[in-house]
């Protein structure tokens, strides 16, 4: 077998496995949700539940080096995801989406290099304080 078609199968098959959260977690009124990206777009709407609800997909090429968690913190839900050192030759990357479900009125804050869109009223953009 030719070594550069060992290379393309081992990216296919990498990119066949693409890391998932869908997790739905309380939320207390004044409590934000604070989302932390390596990479990746953003689409917050808003519901009437007490809750976050939370998808987040990578696909694509090293779309299997990326990893989401979903933990509380003193009066925030936070949402992280994380890529593994080895895509940082990837010139494009996998490919990172995040939908979050809010409660209305609930404060947001993202950090990410993607795009941020709030679908609909009610999502409060909060600027995330420096780490």
């Amino acid at each position: 077998m030719r070594p550069w078609v060992l290379l393309f199968a081992l990216l296919a098959a990498g990119s066949a496995f693409a890391d998932e959260l869908e997790q739905s977690i309380a939320i207390a009124p004044g409590e934000r949700l604070r989302i932390e990206l390596s990479r990746g777009d953003v689409d917050v709407f808003t519901h009437d539940a007490a809750e976050v609800r939370i998808e987040a997909r990578a696909s694509g090429v090293g779309a299997s080096g990326v990893g989401f968690l979903l933990t509380r913190e003193a009066g925030e839900v936070v949402l992280r995801s994380r890529d593994e050192r080895w895509l940082e030759w990837l010139a494009s990357g996998p490919s990172v989406t995040v939908r979050a479900w809010v409660p209305r009125r609930c404060g947001l804050a993202v950090e990410t290099s993607g795009h941020v869109a709030a679908r609909d009223g009610g999502v409060l953009l909060v600027p995330l304080a420096a780490h």
